[in-house]
């Protein structure tokens, strides 16, 4: 065998267990956002109830100080933040096509003091829930004459989104409209 056959054996070897490495982080990297998917499943299905770290983290068979990681690494969110505005985005289309009461839909979404949850809303949303439904009644009646600091007249600033696109999962980084 010659030198340079030597070095192309080598080369090859090193090549082939390059791209094994590679497909290895791909699996791990859709396993990961596998994971990441079926928690944020578990949370849409569990908008009306308590939610730790520790329980999606068991749901997913992963340690929970390594899925906050994941989590907050694929999603660019905290679980539990993801998970509020999650139930703040459903308040807001029960607001929209319901005739609920505010108290109604805080006890439908999980919390057990509808103040704390239009404290909540408001710090979110910059409107309690009781005004976001007004205002959006206004607009289906037709009349556009909305206030100058509504949810409808201000941008809302970019946010990170993740990093990976073979997530299919909607963010809900927008307000509620």
């Amino acid at each position: 065998m010659t030198l340079t056959s030597m070095k192309t054996n080598e080369t090859r070897q090193r090549t082939t267990t390059l791209r094994d490495v590679d497909v290895q982080m791909n699996s791990r990297e859709a396993r990961e956002i596998r994971k990441i998917e079926e928690s944020i499943g578990y949370m849409m299905r569990h908008l009306d109830r308590p939610l730790r770290v520790s329980t999606l983290a068991t749901e997913v068979n992963i340690s929970p100080s390594h899925f906050f990681y994941l989590f907050k690494r694929h999603v660019g969110r905290t679980p539990i933040d993801y998970f509020i505005r999650l139930r703040l985005q459903h308040a807001c289309r029960l607001l929209e096509e319901t005739e609920m009461s505010v108290k109604a839909i805080a006890y439908t979404l999980g919390y057990d003091d509808p103040f704390y949850f239009s404290r909540i809303f408001k710090s979110f949303n910059r409107m309690a829930p009781s005004k976001y439904r007004s205002q959006q009644r206004r607009v289906r009646e037709g009349n556009q004459d909305l206030p100058v600091n509504s949810v409808f007249s201000r941008l809302v600033p970019a946010e990170r989104r993740f990093r990976n696109a073979t997530i299919l999962v909607r963010q809900p980084t927008r307000r509620c409209s």
